[in-house]
C-alpha cells in the first residue's frame, strides 16, 4: 500500500511540475511577445510624429509659397520672375563623334585627355 501511494505521489508531483513548467514557458513567451509589440509601437509612434511634422510643414504658407515659386514660376506682386535657360543642360554630354568611338577609347579619353 505504501508503495502504491509513493508511485501515485511521484506521478502527481511529475504532473504538477510539468504543468507548472509549461505555464512558466507560456508566460515567458507572452512577455517576449509583449516586449516586441511595445518596441513596434514605439517605432510606429515615432514614425507618426515624423509624418505629422512633415504634414504640418507641408500645410504651412511657407511651403506652399516655395512650391509655387519653384515649380510653377509664380512670383509676388512687384517681383519679376527670371527664367534662365541653359542650353548646355539640354544637350547630352559628348559629341556625335565621341559616341561613335569604341567604349574603351571613350574611357581612355576620360582618364587621359591627351591620349
Amino acid at each position: 500500500m505504501r508503495k502504491l501511494f509513493g508511485i501515485f505521489l511521484v506521478i502527481f508531483l511529475f504532473v504538477i511540475v510539468f504543468n507548472l513548467s509549461r505555464e512558466i514557458w507560456n508566460s515567458y513567451q507572452s512577455i517576449k511577445e509583449i516586449s516586441k509589440t511595445e518596441e513596434e509601437l514605439d517605432k510606429l509612434q515615432k514614425e507618426q510624429e515624423k509624418l505629422k511634422a512633415q504634414l504640418d510643414f507641408r500645410k504651412s504658407d511657407f511651403f506652399v509659397e516655395e512650391q509655387a515659386r519653384d515649380k510653377l514660376g509664380f512670383s509676388k506682386p512687384g517681383e519679376e520672375a527670371i527664367i534662365i535657360k541653359d542650353e548646355s543642360l539640354l544637350t547630352k554630354p559628348g559629341t556625335s563623334e565621341e559616341r561613335n568611338l569604341p567604349n574603351w577609347r571613350r574611357w581612355l579619353s576620360l582618364f587621359c585627355e591627351s591620349c
